[in-house]
């Protein structure tokens, strides 16, 4: 049911609101939560888009899949290359008229299981 939910047609803000909520009933077992974190991680499958602006004039967009959200921001997989400290749009393909606006603060190195991903922090 829950990953039904989660490709549903929800605005990208209801959706972190919603995840976020429904995260309090879930058991994890202490393994599955970095004591380090601010808020829990949700799972989620979302396609989306990212808007960046490589030299600030040109817009582009990149396709993307929402992996996993929480209040404070999203991990996602894509495949444009993105940079710590850049500012980038965070689309859901359900509602592309809203956007968030998100601070990119990690990205997965090459050759390691997070290649391709990034953790994005909402600004």
């Amino acid at each position: 049911m829950l990953t039904h939910l989660c490709s549903s047609a929800l605005p990208l803000p209801a959706l972190i609101l919603f995840m976020c909520d429904a995260s309090d009933s879930f058991n994890k077992a202490p393994d599955d939560l970095h004591e380090d974190r601010q808020s829990k991680r949700v799972p989620t499958k979302v396609p989306g888009s990212l808007v960046v602006a490589p030299d600030y004039e040109n817009l582009r967009r990149i396709p993307c899949l929402i992996i996993d959200v929480s209040p404070s921001g999203f991990r996602l997989r894509a495949s444009g290359r993105l940079r710590r400290g850049q500012v980038v749009e965070v689309l859901s393909d359900s509602d592309p008229f809203t956007s968030v606006e998100c601070r990119v603060i990690w990205v997965g190195k090459a050759g390691s299981k997070e290649q391709g991903e990034a953790g994005l922090q909402i600004i």
